[in-house]
């Protein structure tokens, strides 16, 4: 093809001259189809009369239906989740023994089946956290991840191996309670002080307080209502009533004057240690005691 005076020469692009026409033919109803050869592809499109061209294009993968792939074994997704937390509480009817494919070795504690490597993981962590000066109630031993009802059953488990000792709800390391300085400290004041303790509107320091009842909650001293006594004072008290009292004998408050003398507030507060010790025994007029 011949191009005019002054026109610019065409420039012919990528593929250009490689294209040839293959087929062409018209089918009923104005279709054309045209397949062109394009450096080696194919394309195929549709022109409907006056309309857009259109280009055919495979559905999209996610329009496509996923194969079928049956529902897992309850015993494999309770297995998954097992090695994941550590531990499971298995619905009523299952037996751990369904489970498979575990690494390690399966214990119980109540309701709940546990890997015995974690376990002995977080029995280490319980451990460590009742070490604290005044021991730890169970709700202050928070493991992120785990239900609190599980550290409850597993705090009583290492009551019951001895690894932990458990005092009014809250659990102590076993052999003496672990003190810092400043609670040692305090506990030599509350032995000097003798049969007359320690008031308790003589301490004005929020943080003394708090160390006298960790003392306090660690069975080293006795008291807190109005005063702290130590507990060697509370071990003679008591080996004087033993001396003079026999078993099943009422005491009267005259005789406990008679007994412990000093201020009122000091013989009530000792009194009331000894109920806790098991000594005494507080009968219903509220007055008299049972020695026990």
């Amino acid at each position: 093809m011949q191009r005019g005076i002054g026109e610019a020469p065409r420039r012919r692009g990528p593929g250009m001259g490689k294209q040839r026409k293959v087929q062409r033919e018209k089918s009923p109803g104005a279709v054309e189809k045209t397949v062109f050869h394009i450096a080696g592809q194919s394309s195929r499109r549709r022109v409907d009369g006056p309309g857009r061209p259109k280009s055919f294009h495979a559905a999209p993968s996610s329009t496509r239906r996923p194969p079928h792939r049956p529902p897992p074994e309850p015993g494999a997704i309770f297995t998954f989740l097992l090695n994941f937390n550590g531990f499971i509480r298995l619905p009523p009817g299952f037996a751990a023994d369904e489970l498979r494919g575990l690494p390690q070795g399966l214990e119980h504690a109540g309701d709940w089946t546990l890997l015995s490597e974690w376990r002995r993981k977080m029995d280490r962590l319980l451990i460590r956290g009742c070490s604290r000066p005044g021991g730890a109630a169970p709700a202050n031993l928070r493991i992120e991840g785990t239900p609190e009802s599980l550290i409850e059953v597993l705090l009583v488990n290492l009551a019951r191996r001895g690894l932990v000792v458990e005092r009014n709800g809250w659990f102590f390391p076993a052999g003496e309670p672990p003190l810092s300085p400043f609670h040692r400290s305090w506990l030599h004041r509350v032995e000097d002080a003798g049969s007359q303790g320690i008031r308790l509107r003589t301490i004005s320091s929020q943080a003394d307080r708090e160390a006298l009842e960790a003392l306090g909650r660690s069975g080293l001293i006795h008291g807190g209502d109005t005063l702290w006594l130590s507990r060697r004072t509370v071990s003679e008290a008591a080996a004087k009533i033993r001396r003079h009292c026999p078993r099943g004998k009422s005491v009267t408050a005259a005789e406990i004057r008679q007994f412990f003398g000093g201020s009122r507030v000091v013989r009530m507060e000792l009194a009331a240690a000894l109920e806790a010790e098991g000594v005494f025994k507080l009968q219903p007029d509220g007055i008299t005691r049972l020695v026990l």
